[in-house]
C-alpha cells in the first residue's frame, strides 16, 4: 500500500496518471493470463480414432472405427478382422479371428473363421478352415471351405482343398487334391 501511495503521489506531482493505469492494467494482465490457462484445459466432448487404410480386395466391408461418426471416420464394430498388410510377414497361429484379409505373407493355421480373403500379392500358408474363401493372390496348403470359394483372376490355390461350392474366375488356377464336400458325402 505506501508503494502505490508514492506512485500516486509521483503522479499528482506531474500532473498526468500514467502509472495508476498501469497498475489497472497489470491486475487486467493477470485475470486474462488465468483465463487463457483455464481454456488450454478444455476437453474435447466427442473422442475420434484415426481408422488406418485398409486392404482392398474389390468389396465393400465395413471396417472397424470409431464411436461416434466423423469426417474421415468410421463406426466402431465388434467385428473380429485381421487386417496383414502389403509389407508385412506373419508367422503363426490365429486362434480368433472372423475375417482374415492378406494383402502380405502369412504363415499360420487359422483353425476357424468366417472368411478369409487374399489379396492380389497376397499369400497364405498352412491350414485354414473357413465359412467363404475369396483368393486374388496365392493360397498353399489345406484349405476347408464351408461355403463358397472363389478363386479370382490372378488367384492360385494350391493343396488339398474341401469345399462346398467353387467359383474360379479366368484367369484362376488351382493344382492338388480338389474336392467338394458334396462329392465326399457320395463316396461313403
Amino acid at each position: 500500500m505506501a508503494q502505490r501511495k508514492s506512485k500516486e503521489t509521483s503522479t499528482k506531482n506531474t500532473g498526468s496518471k500514467p502509472e495508476e493505469k498501469q497498475i489497472e492494467n497489470e491486475s487486467e494482465t493477470k485475470s486474462l493470463a488465468q483465463n487463457q490457462d483455464d481454456s488450454n484445459n478444455v476437453q474435447p466432448t466427442t473422442k475420434y480414432r484415426a481408422e488406418p487404410a485398409s486392404p482392398s480386395l474389390g468389396k465393400v466391408r465395413g471396417i472397424p472405427g470409431v464411436a461416434s461418426q466423423g469426417i474421415g471416420m468410421k463406426p466402431v464394430s465388434n467385428t473380429n478382422r485381421l487386417n496383414v498388410g502389403k509389407n508385412v510377414k506373419l508367422k503363426g497361429g490365429v486362434i480368433t479371428c472372423d475375417i482374415l484379409s492378406v494383402e502380405g505373407k502369412i504363415e499360420a493355421s487359422l483353425p476357424s473363421a468366417s472368411e478369409i480373403e487374399i489379396g492380389s500379392g497376397g499369400y497364405f500358408k498352412g491350414k485354414a478352415k473357413v465359412t467363404n474363401a475369396d483368393i486374388s493372390g496365392d493360397f498353399e496348403g489345406e484349405l476347408q471351405v464351408k461355403d463358397v470359394l472363389t478363386i479370382r483372376k490372378g488367384g492360385v490355390v494350391s493343396g488339398a482343398v474341401r469345399y462346398g461350392k467353387i467359383v474360379i474366375e479366368s484367369g484362376g488356377k488351382i493344382s492338388g487334391d480338389m474336392q467338394s464336400f458334396d462329392s465326399m458325402e457320395s463316396d461313403r
